[in-house]
């Protein structure tokens, strides 16, 4: 299942896709796990930056 967030900020939204990973035991939800990609998230806001090489 992908899921993505937003963001508000001065100039729009930002948006960042992540994946949820679901379990199922008898029926029902026994374990889940979220993996967003927060790194490129940090880049589009200006956060963060990638040194050169």
């Amino acid at each position: 299942m992908a899921r993505s967030g937003r963001v508000c900020r001065r100039r729009g939204d930002a948006k960042w896709n992540g994946t949820a990973l679901y379990r199922f035991e008898d029926g029902r939800i026994a374990e889940s796990t979220y993996v967003e990609d927060l790194l490129d998230l940090q880049l589009r806001l200006g956060i963060t930056e990638i040194p050169a090489a």
